[in-house]
C-alpha cells in the first residue's frame, strides 16, 4: 500500500455482523469519517474499503480497477479463496477486452425480453412448490421446499442439467463459499464440481440440446471461439451463480414477507407494486455481504484517499446500498419508496451481473405466489433462532422453518 496507508492498519475485515438483517455498525462510522478507509485482510495484507454509494459507483466503472485476479495485490477473503481463483477460474474475474468477449457469448440468452419468455416456467415451479407445501406437514423448511428448488429447477433446466444432480452442486458450492471451510475441503469441492462439470460438458458436446450449453457449444466451440476449458468454466459460473445468491435472496425475501407481512399486501395484484417491493428487498439485503474485490492498475484518487498501483480495493455493495447520502432512511425496509438512486445489489459497471433479470423474475414470481396462496405465512421460531450464515460470502439463512394458516377448506 502506498505511505498513506501504513500508519494505520485499518480494522480487520471481514467484520461481523451484530444484527442479523443489519450491516456491521463500523460500516456507518467508516463511512462518516470517510468513504474510503484502510482494512487488514485475513492474511495480514492491507486493501482499502469503500463504504458510500457514489465511490462505490465510481470505482466499480473505473476500468482502472481490475477484476484480474493474476494481477499482484488482488484482495481474498479467507484462507483457501485462492484455489476457488486458480483452479476454478471464470470470465468474470478478468477484465476487457477478454472480459467483453467472453460474456458477449451469453448476453443474448440473458436480454430481459429473452428472459420474460421464461417467466411461465418460473411461475409454473413456484406454484408446483406451493402446492407441496400445502399438502405436505408444518413446520415445512422453506429453505428446502421453496428458496433453493425454484433457481435449481430453473437453472438445470436452462442449462440442459438433471434435476436429480441439483444436491452435487448446492453442495459443493456450500464449501467453496465458505470462510469455515479449510483450504483441504475447497480444493476436494472444486476438483469434484469440475469434474462433474467436465463430463455433463463433454456428453453434451457428443450430442448438443436445445439448451444454453448445447446453444453454446453449436455457436462457439464448434467454431472454435470458445474451447471446452472455457465452456466447462462458463457453465460452472452459470450453475453456481445461477442457484446460490438467487437462493438465498430467496430465503430472505420470505423471511421479511413473514416479518412483515401487512406492508406486502397488493404485490400479488399489482405488477408495479411487486417489482418495486423486489427492488426495495434486493437494496435491503444486498446478500454479497462481503464485497467486490478489485486491484488498482495504476495510481487513482477515490473519496480523497491516493491509492496506488497494485493495492486491493473491496466495494461493499452491503454498505452503499444503506447511505443515507443515496437513499432516505436506508435501513428501514420500505417496499413502497420509490428509489430515485438504482441500488448496487447486483454491482455496477461492466461486470454486474448478467442474470439479473432471471433472479429478478425469481423472486417476483416468490413473493407474488406466496402472497397470494400463503397469506398467513409465518416464522415457526423466534428470529434469534434461525441460523444466518455469516460465515459465507453470500448471506442468507441455512434454514427458515415456517408455519401458515388455511385460506381454504383444502388447504392445511
Amino acid at each position: 500500500m502506498t505511505q498513506e496507508t501504513t500508519t494505520a492498519r485499518g480494522c480487520p475485515y471481514p467484520i461481523a455482523r451484530v444484527h442479523p438483517l443489519d450491516p456491521p455498525p463500523q460500516f456507518s462510522h467508516l463511512r462518516a469519517e470517510g468513504p474510503v478507509a484502510p482494512i487488514e485482510l485475513w492474511d495480514g495484507s492491507q486493501a482499502w474499503l469503500v463504504t458510500r454509494y457514489e465511490e462505490a459507483c465510481a470505482a466499480l466503472a473505473d476500468s482502472r480497477f481490475s477484476s484480474d485476479v493474476t494481477l499482484d495485490g488482488f484482495p481474498t477473503y479467507y484462507d483457501g479463496q485462492h484455489l476457488v481463483i486458480e483452479q476454478a477460474p471464470s470470465f468474470i474475474r478478468t477484465d476487457p477486452p477478454e472480459h467483453s468477449r467472453l460474456r458477449r457469448m451469453l448476453t443474448r440468452e440473458f436480454m430481459l425480453r429473452q428472459v420474460e419468455l421464461l417467466r411461465p416456467r418460473v411461475s409454473g415451479i413456484v406454484d408446483a412448490l406451493i402446492d407441496d407445501i400445502l399438502r405436505g406437514p408444518a413446520p415445512v423448511d422453506l429453505i428446502q421446499a421453496l428458496a433453493l428448488p425454484v433457481p435449481s429447477l430453473t437453472v438445470c433446466w436452462l442449462l440442459g442439467i438433471p434435476y436429480e444432480d441439483h444436491g452435487i452442486f448446492q453442495r459443493l458450492t456450500n464449501v467453496t463459499l465458505s470462510r469455515s471451510s479449510s483450504p483441504v475441503q475447497i480444493e476436494a469441492a472444486i476438483q469434484e464440481l469440475l469434474a462433474w462439470l467436465d463430463k455433463l460438458v463433454s456428453d453434451k458436446e457428443r450430442e448438443p440440446g436445445d439448451d444454453l450449453i448445447g446453444r453454446l457449444i453449436v455457436d462457439q466451440v464448434r467454431p472454435g471461439n470458445l474451447s471446452h476449458d472455457d465452456l466447462v468454466a462458463m457453465a460452472r459460473l452459470l450453475v453456481v451463480a445461477g442457484h446460490e445468491t438467487t437462493a438465498n435472496m430467496l430465503g430472505l425475501t420470505l423471511l421479511s414477507f413473514m416479518r412483515q407481512s401487512a406492508v406486502f399486501v397488493g404485490v400479488d395484484s399489482d405488477p408495479v407494486r411487486l417489482k418495486a417491493a423486489v427492488e426495495e428487498l434486493l437494496r435491503y439485503h444486498s446478500i454479497i455481504q462481503i464485497g467486490l474485490a478489485r486491484v488498482t492498475t495504476g495510481e487513482v484518487e477515490l473519496g480523497g484517499r491516493r491509492i496506488g498501483p497494485g493495492e486491493g480495493v473491496i466495494v461493499s455493495l452491503l454498505a452503499a446500498n444503506r447511505d443515507g447520502a443515496a437513499f432516505a432512511r436506508p435501513d428501514e425496509l420500505d417496499v413502497g419508496r420509490a428509489i430515485e438512486h438504482k441500488h448496487v445489489a447486483f454491482g455496477f459497471g461492466v461486470h454486474q451481473c448478467i442474470g439479473q433479470a432471471l433472479a429478478r423474475i425469481e423472486l417476483q414470481e416468490v413473493l407474488a405466489g406466496v402472497a397470494r396462496r400463503l397469506p398467513g405465512l409465518r416464522l415457526a421460531v423466534p428470529l434469534e433462532q434461525l441460523p444466518f450464515r455469516g460465515e459465507m460470502t453470500v448471506h442468507g439463512v441455512h434454514e427458515l422453518p415456517a408455519i401458515w394458516e388455511a385460506t381454504d377448506a383444502g388447504d392445511r
